[in-house]
């Protein structure tokens, strides 16, 4: 039977770590190992992982507590510890459901060629209470590379040996999404397959991570160096380069959706303006339209904020 990796960075998570913890232990699944990577956290953390270190528990939990450079870097120390043969990524603040590795493991053995198999998520809050479900979508690795789809790192399971043959690893220079990095360098050479089924409850409330503040704009300049850094390869694909003006476009309608979701509704504004810039089609002005009518902020309010930003300010430039 494969050893299933369940490898959780985490910072001052104490409210949630035994929670995360305890949702590892009740997998149905018993091959599965615990790789817990703490960025030396000040909280109780570990005063709450000391019990889960002792016999009762040796070879499932493995716990370090190590100063690391960041998100990516904590992920990467992490990742280059596991030994499983299935690789799963659960932050600190999330849980697994008990059936998890289960559903990974029998969707791997039908699907054997599948590099990375995901599902999706419960969307919780701060207590734990579903707000929504997080759909993982159907794979495509054009829309994945364009930010048109952003499979849930929370509810994807990935095989040890192709993510070997890419290098095991997060690039510890990103500095925040490495899953995106991750999934781009795996999508490049190997196949993903997307299938229906609630693996995990993501956890989305107030916070700041290790280092800095969560903000659009950096998850913007992290997945756009990713976006660069692949057209600049000549190794690239000549299909996967003629993507540039979508892919720049559609990061800039998604990071107007992280803006408006944090009601910043002017540099929203902007991101929107920079997106039909760089490709105004058909398909673009559907999807700002699209943007317009899930905010929560009155279509006229939004109108007007643009139409001041167009007269008042260059577009962003970064």
């Amino acid at each position: 039977q494969p050893l299933v990796s369940i490898v959780t960075p985490t910072y001052n998570n104490g409210s949630f770590i035994r929670e995360c913890v305890e949702s590892v232990l009740q997998q149905e699944y018993p091959f599965v190992e615990h790789i817990i990577q703490d960025s030396e956290s000040t909280d109780a953390t570990k005063k709450i992982i000391k019990p889960y270190l002792t016999e009762e528990y040796k070879g499932r939990i493995k716990w370090v507590s190590r100063k690391d450079k960041g998100q990516a870097d904590g992920l990467d120390q992490a990742l280059k510890r596991s030994s499983g043969d299935i690789i799963f990524v659960l932050n600190g603040d999330d849980t697994l459901l008990p059936y998890a590795c289960s559903w990974a493991v029998a969707h791997f053995k039908k699907f054997p060629s599948m590099a990375v198999i995901y599902g999706d998520v419960y969307m919780v809050d701060e207590k734990g209470a579903i707000t929504r479900i997080g759909f993982g979508g159907e794979y495509d690795f054009k829309k994945l590379f364009c930010v048109e789809l952003v499979p849930p790192a929370q509810a994807a399971f990935i095989q040890r040996m192709y993510f070997e043959k890419v290098g095991l690893g997060a690039d510890p220079n990103i500095d925040t999404c490495p899953d995106f990095e991750m999934w781009v360098r795996i999508g490049l050479q190997f196949p993903m397959k997307y299938i229906p089924g609630i693996i995990s409850n993501y956890r989305v409330y107030p916070h700041a991570d290790s280092h800095a503040p969560r903000s659009a704009l950096r998850f913007y300049r992290a997945k756009k160096s990713v976006i660069d850094r692949t057209l600049e390869n000549k190794e690239t694909p000549r299909n996967i380069k003629k993507l540039k003006q979508r892919a720049y476009a559609s990061l800039a309608t998604w990071t107007a959706r992280e803006y408006y979701q944090a009601n910043n509704f002017t540099e929203g504004t902007m991101f929107l303006l920079r997106s039909f810039q760089t490709q105004p089609s058909r398909a673009k002005i559907n999807a700002l339209i699209s943007i317009f009518f899930d905010s929560p902020i009155a279509f006229t309010k939004i109108i007007g904020t643009l139409l001041f930003q167009l007269f008042q300010r260059p577009l962003i430039r970064t």
